[in-house]
């Protein structure tokens, strides 16, 4: 059975951390130094469980200090057994739900370049600068929410 939780950093650390040590330090050789910032601590981390097993990952935090009006999203990770599957959809629905039901009006991301077709289809649009983030080209995303009330 899958649940999707979200924690604090301090509840959220030994899961997220194990899972973002494999996928991007181990399967894409970012820098382990650069795993671990200051947006950690103050974001809210989606962990994934199946069968109390945590194979998936995302933050979500303020862009712009206090203010919720801009979101945005980091560090999403899949176990790659679990990949293929929906389930990375299934968390960008729960990561779009939490920024709407805080009325945020923009949410952002840095989208590795491999990935950006699956951004889209939640209607990212990324910029056309292209930049290097811990050795993989990257592009940023932004999404406009309409609020309804």
């Amino acid at each position: 059975m899958y649940q999707y939780i979200f924690r604090t950093w301090t509840e959220a650390f030994q899961d997220a951390y194990s899972i973002r040590l494999q996928v991007f330090v181990h399967e894409q050789n970012i820098p382990i130094d650069l795993e671990i910032d200051e947006f950690d601590q103050v974001a809210q981390h989606l962990i994934v469980f199946l069968n109390l097993k945590p194979i998936g990952t995302a933050r979500i935090f303020n862009a712009d200090g206090n203010e919720e009006s801009h979101l945005k999203i980091g560090r999403l990770a899949l176990l790659e057994e679990h990949r293929h599957q929906g389930i990375g959809s299934k968390m960008m629905e729960i990561l779009l739900d939490y920024a709407q039901i805080r009325n945020c009006k923009k949410i952002s991301l840095n989208a590795q370049i491999d990935a950006l077709a699956f951004y889209e289809k939640f209607g990212f649009k990324a910029d056309e600068q292209v930049f290097d983030e811990g050795g993989i080209l990257h592009r940023q995303c932004i999404k406009y929410l309409v609020n309804v009330k």
